[in-house]
């Protein structure tokens, strides 16, 4: 009775953890990362379904696109 209660029970686990993995296999398949650094700029791109969020440091700018943007805490901007 205790060898096939183990066994069910392993299954169930067996089964759980296959799923689990196509999950994280699924999410890393539609998710790409990029960080490209080049003399004097560097580039990190995100795209996960088709929604790409990106940042570009150069000497002359920083650009930063994507969906959605979140500053958190004390903000300063300001222009010459």
């Amino acid at each position: 009775m205790i060898k096939k209660e183990f066994k069910c029970d392993m299954k169930e686990r067996i089964e759980t953890l296959e799923g689990n993995v196509s999950t994280l296999t699924n999410l890393v398949d539609s998710l790409q990362i990029q960080i490209g650094i080049l003399q004097g700029e560097v580039n990190l791109k995100v795209d996960k379904d088709s929604v790409v969020s990106q940042i570009n440091l150069s000497d002359e700018d920083i650009r930063v696109n994507g969906n959605k943007l979140t500053i958190d805490g004390e903000t300063i901007i300001m222009k010459d």
